[in-house]
């Protein structure tokens, strides 16, 4: 199949939102989260982000209520460079969890 490199919009994942999806995993290489990439996907609690993620716009974990790990694959000033989106708090939730970092 083709590289994606971004998560563009919550298409992508709108299986995610009905099913009972707890756990996902972003594929190493993808560089950006898109707007809304994950809105609404409430059922999540933990996400895996690839130390290849430069951003996260806005919207993007809005609404994941369980969401309360986040594993991510590089050190955790690599993750506080990365760019997130506050615009209306949309990201929260993902900024709220527990970080874990290969650091």
């Amino acid at each position: 199949g083709t590289n994606t490199t971004s998560i563009a919009s919550n298409k992508y994942f709108e299986h995610a939102q009905s099913a009972e999806i707890t756990r996902v995993v972003i594929p190493f290489g993808v560089t950006s989260i898109g707007t809304q990439a994950f809105r609404g996907c409430s059922n999540i609690e933990s996400i895996v982000i690839p130390s290849s993620v430069t951003e996260i716009k806005a919207l993007a974990f809005f609404d994941c209520k369980k969401l309360s790990d986040v594993y991510y694959g590089g050190s955790q000033s690599s993750w506080n460079s990365i760019s997130i989106s506050t615009m209306s708090n949309g990201n929260s939730c993902l900024t709220d969890a527990t970080l874990h970092t290969n650091s």
